[in-house]
């Protein structure tokens, strides 16, 4: 395993990418959606936003920024 993790860490570098962590709360959308999946035990494909159940569409207003600046 710690093979394979190195590995990734080379492959990530040669990228010039990197990984963040972003907490649950951070988004609320993905959490909701793993939530539907573990409650269910279905998968379930999206193909727009309109086909979202109602609870998932309420995280992703909550995410958006409350005030948006110009550059």
């Amino acid at each position: 395993m710690v093979e394979r993790i190195e590995e990734i860490r080379e492959k990530l570098q040669q990228l010039s990418s990197q990984i963040i962590h972003i907490y649950r709360e951070g988004n609320m959308v993905t959490d909701a959606l793993a939530n539907e999946v573990m409650e269910t035990q279905t998968i379930v494909e999206y193909h727009s936003f309109q086909e979202l159940p109602s609870k998932i569409e309420y995280h992703s207003f909550q995410e958006l920024p409350s005030k948006i600046e110009s550059t």
